[in-house]
């Protein structure tokens, strides 16, 4: 028994899940068009064994399609960062509602594309570790610009590689004023617990110079210090040695280094492509085959199997068209 698929979203992640979910996917809707209805939630809802709904768009207002589905224990699925970073009270609505009907909301793509950074995560706080730090590159679209600067090429032409190979927001300048960092360092507060808010990063735009000298290169940083309350946020483009962890990146590559109880002298450091419709939709396959095999009592290796040649090829074609490197 699988699940059924309804898919939100056409654009680069959307199409790259779409080739590796397959006929999972019953329905796709176009966020352009009009919204879903409660009478066919209704509907999809009593059809299958295991109803998910995929969000694959950067829209707004998701929020509200997530409280209507898991209202009729559908589990949700989703790449867009936006209704994670609503408001406190409506977050903790969602996941409240969500366990009082048995389902999931599945958001390991929406931090660092398909790393494993939320799972990791959450994996420290479960076996009792104390996160004292995390610094980090969320966004391979800043990194692979900085690496492009790094070569002398300008913002401009930049921008417009990065957009055509995949790797920026629909709209570059999400990226290119510090909010997609902002909303993923917000989405990393809350899983530790913390009623951030998006106003309460310290955000900085990426604003490229030329100011450094042949050993140190810019980097996009983003930072969470725990602390009483709220823990402190910032976001912003630093000068970086380049033997610093941090600055190694090149790329559209993400890094989140945590310094916590365990590891205080050398952090844990989760590194890849950050970037990109193939990784990103890998990380949303992950999420809905754990949703699925928590709604079928499937074991999650037998799902797992049944497609994995599927998955190998569309991103071995998917990685070789976005130059994400092998072996990603």
């Amino acid at each position: 028994m699988r699940a059924d698929i309804l898919l939100f979203g056409k654009g680069v992640v959307g199409s790259a899940f779409r080739a590796i979910a397959g006929d999972r996917i019953v329905r796709v809707f176009d966020t352009k068009t009009a919204p879903i209805t409660d009478a066919e939630l209704d509907a999809f809802a009593r059809s299958s064994a295991c109803p998910i709904v995929v969000d694959a768009t950067a829209a707004d207002g998701f929020e509200r399609v997530y409280a209507r589905a898991l209202a009729r224990r559908i589990h949700v699925v989703t790449a867009n960062k936006k209704p994670l970073v609503a408001p406190w009270h409506v977050r903790q609505e969602l996941f409240a509602l969500a366990d009082a009907n048995g389902v999931t909301i599945g958001r390991e793509a929406t931090v660092g594309a398909g790393l494993p950074i939320l799972s990791t995560l959450g994996d420290l706080l479960a076996t009792g570790d104390r996160v004292r730090r995390i610094e980090a590159v969320l966004s391979g679209t800043l990194s692979f610009l900085c690496d492009e600067l790094d070569r002398r090429k300008p913002l401009h032409a930049a921008v417009a590689t990065a957009k055509a190979l995949g790797y920026t927001e629909p709209d570059p300048r999400e990226d290119l004023s510090g909010k997609d960092v902002a909303r993923k360092a917000v989405i990393l507060a809350r899983e530790l617990g913390y009623p951030a808010e998006l106003a309460d990063v310290a955000l900085s735009p990426f604003e490229p110079h030329d100011e450094y000298g042949t050993h140190e290169r810019l980097v996009y940083v983003a930072r969470i210090a725990p602390r009483r309350g709220r823990p402190h946020i910032s976001a912003q483009l630093e000068v970086r040695s380049r033997d610093d962890v941090v600055a190694s990146v090149k790329g559209p590559v993400a890094l989140v280094a945590f310094t916590t109880d365990r590891y205080r002298e050398e952090p844990l450091v989760v590194r890849g492509p950050g970037a990109g419709g193939a990784v990103t939709a890998s990380a949303v396959l992950g999420d809905v085959l754990r949703a699925e095999a928590r709604a079928t009592g499937t074991p999650r290796a037998g799902i797992q199997a049944a497609c994995a040649a599927r998955f190998a090829s569309v991103v071995s074609s998917a990685s070789r068209s976005e130059s994400i490197p092998a072996g990603f």
